[in-house]
């Protein structure tokens, strides 16, 4: 047996034809051929397969017209032949002309301009879809703020994190209550601790039996705050940060020692929550009534809010240039109605 495999070795001429290769697999039947032992025949398939590969061809393509290679780490897949740049598509959609009046019955939305109402006529009219929709008459009215660029005019670098740029949380005082309080959750590891914070008005308490809850979606709340011992274990829990995001309590927001416990809690708890942590930080969704509530009530309780929010953010960033707040709208269980920013100009409640 060695003799014949020296032979072979010797004999160069013989492995370099391509109708003989080394045996790689135990899938295949050696030939029993004592001048064959120990390699394997390939079939015509399988030897223009193995001239493919080293083409970097796809399948049986010998003509070369469906090549794949590569220019560094990018793959260049010419499947479809060579493609033209010069070739102009078949189909080029028309510039973005937003038309102001639709004249058919039936039309694309998108090209025309969201029509925006006074702020009694679209409180008149979310009424007008509660009603259509039979909505329940305590559900809440929810405004949503769209603000604008929030950073300074100064020019600073781009920052790498997604959604970075200012961020705000406070509560503030309505006009015209609506009896909605703000739900806080507590994460401390002291059971005296639990106590003080369900005594003074927090939602719920608990530490990692609190955390499996919120994965869950078992407990939901409007706001987290966390002690300073516990402050570690939470900031270390990926899937909690995933899903809080910027709820999360961190060393800027929300952690707090056992002294000023009390304090947070009742500044929390009291009043109407407002804040941009959803999303990239540039909408603001807040609770402004209910759908029960007189028009005038609900009004003032918006021209409130919208100030709220905008003295707010003078009170992060004096340098800011441009217009704070790009447009307001409200809903209830349906689509947004929006808000015509010049029927906010009269004075606030």
């Amino acid at each position: 047996m060695n003799k014949v495999l020296s032979n072979f070795l010797v004999n160069k001429n013989i492995l370099k034809t391509s109708r003989f290769a080394w045996i790689t697999t135990n899938d295949r039947s050696i030939c029993k051929s004592s001048a064959l032992n120990g390699l394997v025949m390939q079939t015509p398939e399988e030897r223009l397969c193995a001239y493919n590969r080293t083409q970097y061809l796809h399948r049986n393509d010998t003509l070369k017209s469906r090549r794949v290679f590569y220019r560094g780490k990018k793959k260049i897949d010419w499947s479809m032949g060579r493609p033209n740049k010069n070739e102009k598509p078949m189909f080029e959609p028309k510039a973005d002309q937003h038309l102001e009046n639709a004249v058919d019955d039936v039309y694309i939305i998108s090209n025309y301009k969201q029509q925006e109402y006074t702020l009694e006529e679209s409180l008149l009219q979310l009424k007008e879809y509660a009603e259509m929709d039979f909505t329940d008459e305590n559900s809440l009215v929810q405004l949503r703020i769209d603000l604008g660029n929030l950073s300074t005019a100064v020019k600073k670098k781009k920052s790498k994190k997604p959604g970075a740029g200012m961020r705000f949380l406070a509560t503030t005082e309505v006009p015209f209550p609506f009896n909605e309080p703000n739900k806080v959750a507590v994460f401390t590891d002291q059971e005296y601790v639990e106590t003080i914070a369900l005594e003074h008005g927090a939602h719920t308490t608990g530490s990692l039996l609190l955390i499996r809850k919120i994965l869950n979606e078992t407990v939901k709340c409007d706001a987290f705050i966390c002690t300073d011992g516990y402050s570690r274990i939470i900031s270390q829990h990926k899937e909690l940060k995933e899903k809080l995001g910027f709820y999360l309590p961190g060393p800027g927001w929300g952690v707090v020692t056992e002294d000023d416990l009390i304090e947070k809690l009742q500044s929390l708890t009291v009043g109407i929550q407002f804040d941009n942590f959803t999303a990239n930080g540039k909408e603001c969704f807040v609770k402004v009534g209910r759908i029960n509530q007189p028009v005038e009530e609900i009004a003032a309780n918006v021209k409130h809010i919208v100030s709220q929010v905008e003295q707010e953010v003078r009170s992060k960033n004096k340098r800011l240039e441009t217009n704070i707040i790009n447009g307001i709208s409200v809903n209830c269980q349906s689509e947004d109605i929006p808000i015509l920013m010049e029927s906010l100009s009269s004075e606030t409640v």
